[in-house]
């Protein structure tokens, strides 16, 4: 059973939300703004990377991220997002990226590492690169890209789960990694502060990623105990139900059709499809949040 960082988080935030996400494997139709800014914003990147992967012209990366956003505006997605989304990337492109000096070794790629009791922590990371100057030089670092409405404080940087896992998860593959790159495109403009591009890095040590695996595991058993009854699950999964868990939540009128005995059925029809949470495709934190 693999089982990814985001899974996890979703379970521990919310019983329900994780119920119906990986246990009836439901997935939005559509998703909120800030989601799909992510989740179109991080594909951009990635066609952007893997062009210069591949050692072809900077020009020709920029226009493979640019074809990403037409491609949704193809499709019918909201003109002035995806507007300021092309704009932010070319002042990304061109504040930043541009300067870099590092060697890309992968492009969002799927790992996996073995936790025990047939579970594995399973993750996508967005960027791994070889530094070649700098305070790190030499050194193979991950890049995690986020778009993101503010800046990272400190105690986000010092309290995030995922760093140490995706460490931990390469280290476990032989590949010396040290530290993850937190790579902020912040989406909001700020009159008062024009910054819109941070880089911070986090470094765990040996303590905490022992602590985080095992936290991860612990969890891991838990939702691997929920799942092999879904009926059971169906039937005793808690609402966390307060307003910073159900603001961005995608199933809350799922959530309160149930809650007030309804039958769902017509709703899930219509409303979700399948999700696409499988680890050959899956990002393990589309929007980047």
């Amino acid at each position: 059973m693999k089982i990814s960082n985001s899974e996890v988080s979703t379970f521990l935030k919310c019983e329900r939300r994780h119920y119906y996400a990986h246990g009836l494997n439901l997935a939005p139709n559509h998703y909120g703004m800030s989601l799909t800014r992510g989740i179109i914003g991080h594909e951009a990147l990635e066609a952007y990377y893997n062009v210069l992967f591949v050692q072809q012209p900077e020009k020709q990366a920029r226009d493979a991220a640019q074809e990403v956003i037409l491609k949704y505006v193809r499709q019918g997605g909201d003109v002035p997002m995806l507007s300021s989304l092309s704009v932010l990337l070319n002042e990304y492109f061109d504040d930043v990226a541009s300067k870099d000096d590092f060697v890309i070794i992968a492009v969002e790629r799927v790992m996996t590492m073995p936790l025990g009791e047939d579970i594995d922590f399973a993750m996508r990371f967005d960027l791994l690169v070889e530094m070649k100057s700098g305070p790190y030089a030499g050194e193979i670092v991950l890049i995690d890209h986020k778009f993101v409405y503010n800046f990272w404080t400190p105690d986000n940087l010092m309290l995030n789960m995922q760093a140490p896992k995706y460490i931990a998860t390469l280290r476990a593959s032989e590949i010396p990694v040290k530290r993850m790159m937190i790579n902020q495109l912040r989406w909001r403009e700020v009159k008062s502060n024009p910054e819109r591009f941070r880089r911070e890095y986090i470094t765990p040590v040996a303590a905490e990623i022992k602590q985080v695996l095992t936290e991860q595991y612990v969890a891991s058993v838990r939702i691997k105990e929920k799942m092999q009854d879904l009926t059971e699950y169906g039937a005793t999964a808690l609402r966390t139900m307060d307003n910073m868990t159900c603001q961005n939540c995608s199933f809350v009128m799922l959530c309160r059709v149930e809650l007030i005995g309804q039958d769902p059925t017509l709703l899930i029809q219509t409303e979700f499809k399948p999700n696409d949470y499988g680890y050959n495709n899956e990002s393990d934190d589309p929007n980047g949040a």
